[in-house]
């Protein structure tokens, strides 16, 4: 889903998935899998070095508030243990 005021950031997880879907069609007759990792967003406080264009304080709350909501957000171990779950040969400890 692309988010409003992350264009840049929205338009570079649809290439990934573009690319990776590409990759898999072409490794698959080898035998290769590939794995895409698209994450929701996370809890990380990278709205700290987001660049605001317009309304900087408040957009800065907003993504403050929305970048922080456990409902709607996943925290960096639980998308690790969810990445490393992806590939029944990768295992990450607590």
């Amino acid at each position: 889903m692309s988010v409003p005021h992350l264009l840049h950031y929205s338009a570079s997880k649809f290439g990934l998935y573009g690319f990776s879907c590409g990759l898999h069609a072409e490794l698959e007759k080898d035998g290769i899998g590939v794995t895409t990792v698209v994450p929701g967003l996370m809890r990380t406080g990278t709205y700290l070095n987001t660049v605001v264009k317009e309304q900087y304080t408040k957009e800065i709350a907003l993504f403050s508030v929305v970048g922080s909501l456990p409902l709607i957000t996943t925290g960096a171990r639980r998308a690790a243990r969810q990445i490393a779950a992806a590939h029944p040969r990768h295992q990450i400890s607590e």
